[in-house]
């Protein structure tokens, strides 16, 4: 009985994936998320019209402009996979109300960070993205972060790799609850709402 009492509920995740892509996937996801998977336009509107759900993985190449419309007239909270990211396209991903970008065979963890990140409310960047940052594509606001405390510094750097709060937490030796703590006090004081406008706004100077 306490067995039954501990087990934890899987999140229900829509896998929208060609047939080979989602045996790839549903391999590395299954053991954490409870997925529905469609691999034809007609199957993603009928997984999409039954969503119980807002959590949606799909691949670029299976993507249509009748899902598109779906996807986002439905307010689902998107990540985009494709097996060749750019900086570019993953900007303009965003641009358009993505809340992921990345790449397709991203590492297991990654992957599985990336759909708790989006869950939680937050964006998830590829590492396309976050290179093309490191290149100085960022605008920079040297005054607002003199702002925040040197441990906010130190987390903000973190974020900026593109890594998750658990992974932050272990480099830095804090909790995860410290390093949430921590998040909400940058994003008020650079007046930012996620992690995405950290790093866009703020890579230059950190």
């Amino acid at each position: 009985m306490s067995a039954q009492l501990t087990h934890t509920i899987k999140t229900d995740v829509i896998l929208i994936a060609s047939s080979d892509i989602e045996d790839f996937l549903v391999d590395q996801l299954r053991s954490e998320f409870n997925l529905h998977c469609a691999n034809t336009k007609d199957e993603a509107l009928l997984v999409l019209s039954q969503h119980k759900t807002n959590l949606v993985l799909i691949e670029q190449k299976t993507l249509c402009d009748i899902v598109r419309a779906e996807l986002f007239k439905e307010g689902f909270n998107v990540i985009l996979l494709t097996p060749t990211p750019s900086f570019n396209e993953g900007i303009e991903a965003l641009q358009h109300g993505y809340r992921g970008y990345g790449n397709l065979y991203s590492h297991r963890d990654r992957m599985i960070a990336a759909i708790n990140l989006v869950k939680a409310g937050d964006v998830w960047l590829g590492a396309s993205i976050v290179e093309g940052l490191k290149q100085g594509l960022a605008s920079s606001n040297t005054a607002a972060l003199n702002q925040l405390t040197p441990k906010e510094v130190s987390v903000a750097k973190e974020v900026i790799t593109g890594i998750s709060n658990k992974e932050i937490a272990s480099n830095l030796n804090i909790s995860e609850r410290t390093v949430k703590a921590h998040l909400s006090a940058i994003y008020e004081k650079l007046s930012i709402k996620n992690r995405t406008e950290l790093i866009l706004n703020y890579k230059n100077n950190l």
